[in-house]
Formats: structure tokens, C-alpha cells, sequence
């Protein structure tokens, strides 16, 4: 057998830059294809389980490769380029694979993800997608950001067409009153940098119904687009979706009884779904995208702090899908350490704010 084989599994850890989970470090593994021996182009699908969210874990998806390279070593000893994306299908197809890794098997056998650079243009382009600003600053912190002289984040806010805040942080914790006065503040400061785009507002299920009502009410000077995900419990969420814009996501979407359950009379209802393919795996987004076609719901592709390689995943995916005009969730690249030479920001009268990537 021989040593050099064409596919590899590699274990990548990059620190986050800016504090959003308790851990240091975005962990995640590649499948890395060098096409070509004599030549430095790599194609790479990432699997990155994102930990306290997805159902599985790095190491789940560490074994999965695992035993997957050994089936391709053992059926394909000198594949050619085919033959592995042949075999990722059919292995994917005849195995069952927990979510992170049928979606890095499934990228793979889909040509794999080599991200290239955008065509200069007024279209996306290739490696290019429509994209929410995330806003996750206190009003202090967001106005003095603003005011930098020369500030990307000012630019990106006035160029984009959605913008996602995340609103009630700690809000159990005694000190809701001031708590929604700051989260009020974002909104006012969002609307005068931005008069139009849509606003989004996360809650991450932070929100019992009083909450979410009061919320509703303050907000409606800013033209809220809609809550994302506001309420802790399911039953609280059948019975606001009739009074509120609510958005569900993959907390909710992943869950297999509560979509066999509800799954065409949620999707009528709702403002939009606001989808994670890491988190939900390839086939939990397939019936996912039939339904929201069948109800005309709005689909938000979202990241799960995927590097590069992942982010471009996501985009190929959604180009392909149908639904990747609505802006993304995919304001994170600039979290992690070291990815700031592979992506950046170009402002379109078409498409408000895009994200394009290159290596």
C-alpha cells in the first residue's frame, strides 16, 4: 500500500480571538486531498463539531474518518479523483455517520471545497455570499467601535442589508430592566448608523412569553425583521409564533420528534429557519430545505465557527440549494486567529455586504 496516499485526515486547532465559548481554541479536522502530487493545491472538507451544541464530538468524528480512510485504502490502494468522490458518496449513503461527519463526507464527495478567488463582479461570485452583520458588543463597546476612525465595523454596518444582535444576555439573572435598556441602546445606535437593513434580534432562547412580549413592544420602533430563537420551551414557542416574528434554529431543527411532529404547520408559521449544516448534518438539511420550498419559508444559512475551508462549504452548499440570496450567518471568520488573510468584505448595491473568500 502505498504511503503517500492522496487523502489524509488532519487535526487543526486555531485560537479564537475574541471570547465567545469557554474554550481557547477552535478544534476541527480536514480531509485533505492533494489532487495532484506535483502540485500545491489541496482540496480540504472540514468536519467541526461545535462543542456544547452539536450532538457529537471531534473525537466521534476522529474515529469516523478513521475508519473511513481505511475503506478507501482498502478499495481504492491509487484513486483516482473519481474513485474518492465516488466512494465518499456510497460510503456516506451505506453507513450511518453522525452529523459533522456526513457533512465532511458529503462536501467531499461533492468535489470537495477548494476556495478560490472571487471573480471581481457585481454577482457574489463563487466563493462569495450575501451577509448579516453580527453584533455582539455592549452599547459602549459598539459605539466605540463605531467611531474609530476608519472603522470596518461602521463600513460593514452601513453596507449590509441584515444585521443580528444578540440581545437578553444573562437576562435570568435579576437585572432585566437593565439588561433590555442596553439591549435597546444597540438597536437605536444600529438604527442611526442604518436606517434600513433588516434586524435580527438572538435571544438564544433567553426569553419566557412575558419577555419576548415586552421585548416585542419595546422594539417595534426599530422594525425588528424578527426574534431568532427566543424561548427556552417548545410549548411557549407553538403559542407566540401566532403574535410574534419568530425564526427557529438548529437547537430546535435537530431535534427528529419535534420535526416529525410539527414539522409543515412550524415552517407556515415561522419568519424564517435559520440552519447550522455542521450541527444538523446533511440529511436533516435535505428535508429541512424540501419542506421550507414546499412552505416558501426563508432559509438562513448559519455558521458553527468553521474555518476557511468550512465557511466555503457552507457557501457552495447554499449557492447550490436554491436559498442563498437571504444574507448568512457567517460574520466569524474574524473570531479565529490567523484567517484574517483569507477572507474579506465587499459592499454590492445588489447584495448589500458579502462575504468572499480566498486562499
Amino acid at each position: 500500500m502505498k504511503e503517500d496516499y492522496p487523502l489524509r485526515v488532519v487535526r487543526y486547532s486555531v485560537p479564537f480571538v475574541k471570547t465567545i465559548f469557554p474554550a481557547k481554541n477552535r478544534e476541527v479536522l480536514y480531509l485533505v486531498w492533494k489532487d495532484q502530487p506535483e502540485s500545491p493545491a489541496e482540496i480540504m472538507a472540514e468536519i467541526a463539531p461545535l462543542p456544547g451544541f452539536s450532538g457529537d464530538t471531534l473525537e466521534d468524528g476522529v474515529q469516523q474518518m478513521s475508519v473511513f480512510l481505511d475503506f478507501l485504502k482498502e478499495e481504492y490502494p491509487s484513486p483516482r479523483k473519481k474513485d474518492i468522490i465516488q466512494a465518499a458518496a456510497l460510503y456516506r449513503s451505506d453507513n450511518f455517520l453522525q452529523s459533522s461527519a456526513d457533512w465532511g463526507i458529503y462536501s467531499l464527495s461533492r468535489h470537495g471545497q477548494r476556495v478560490v478567488s472571487p471573480e471581481n463582479s457585481s454577482s457574489p461570485g463563487k466563493w462569495g455570499i450575501p451577509l448579516q452583520v453580527l453584533v455582539t458588543q455592549n452599547p459602549e463597546e459598539l459605539r466605540a467601535e463605531i467611531q474609530k476612525e476608519d472603522s470596518t465595523l461602521a463600513w460593514k454596518l452601513r453596507n449590509a442589508k441584515a444585521i443580528k444582535v444578540k440581545i437578553a444576555r444573562n437576562f435570568s439573572s435579576g437585572k432585566r430592566k437593565e439588561i433590555l435598556r442596553q439591549d435597546l441602546e444597540k438597536m437605536e445606535i444600529l438604527r442611526q448608523v442604518n436606517p434600513h437593513a433588516r434586524l435580527i434580534a438572538d435571544a438564544n432562547r433567553g426569553l419566557n412569553l412575558d419577555a419576548l412580549a415586552m421585548y416585542a413592544d419595546k422594539m417595534s420602533p426599530y422594525g425588528l425583521d424578527y426574534f431568532e430563537d427566543p424561548l427556552d420551551f417548545i410549548e411557549d414557542t407553538f403559542s407566540a409564533w401566532e403574535d410574534f416574528p419568530i425564526a427557529l434554529d438548529e437547537s430546535f431543527l435537530v431535534d427528529e420528534t419535534f420535526m416529525d411532529l410539527v414539522y409543515e404547520p412550524v415552517f407556515r408559521k415561522l419568519r424564517a429557519v435559520v440552519v447550522k449544516p455542521m450541527i444538523l448534518g446533511t440529511r436533516r438539511m435535505e428535508s429541512i430545505l424540501q419542506m421550507a420550498a414546499r412552505t416558501k419559508t426563508r432559509v438562513v444559512f448559519s455558521s458553527s465557527f468553521e474555518t476557511a475551508p468550512g465557511i466555503a462549504q457552507i457557501i457552495a452548499y447554499a449557492q447550490g440549494s436554491g436559498f442563498g440570496d437571504a444574507p448568512a450567518g457567517l460574520d466569524t471568520l474574524e473570531y479565529l486567529d490567523g484567517q484574517k488573510n483569507l477572507y474579506g468584505y465587499r459592499a454590492s448595491p445588489e447584495h448589500g455586504l458579502l462575504l468572499e473568500l480566498s486562499v
